[in-house]
């Protein structure tokens, strides 16, 4: 559950959505999981649109990983989805920092 400061008033209002999936770092391959949640659907419905879409699942142990260079090619809005989702993240980060001098 997320704990939240005490002065809300300052906060910006996306920060305040319990029901908004966190944004997603920028790596090079992201779990199946990861996607999902980023996503807000179940992994068993993103494994599905992965599939569908003839990306390349590769398995890493007891896990399924996607490759940012397939999503790329095979998904370019889902690519586009999270190079957006960074920008926010980092745009969030910005303004948490600055905040304090403000």
């Amino acid at each position: 559950m997320r704990r939240y400061k005490a002065n809300v008033a300052d906060r910006d209002p996306a920060d305040l959505d319990p029901t908004e999936p966190a944004p997603i770092e920028l790596r090079a391959f992201y779990s199946v999981p990861e996607l999902a949640k980023a996503a807000n659907v179940t992994r068993w419905k993103m494994r599905r649109l992965l599939e569908s879409c003839g990306v390349k699942l590769q398995r890493n142990g007891s896990d399924l990983v996607v490759f940012l260079s397939a999503i790329r090619d095979e998904l370019p809005d889902l690519y586009r989805s999270l190079i957006c989702a960074e920008e926010v993240r980092r745009d969030r980060l910005d303004r948490r920092r600055w905040s304090d001098y403000w």
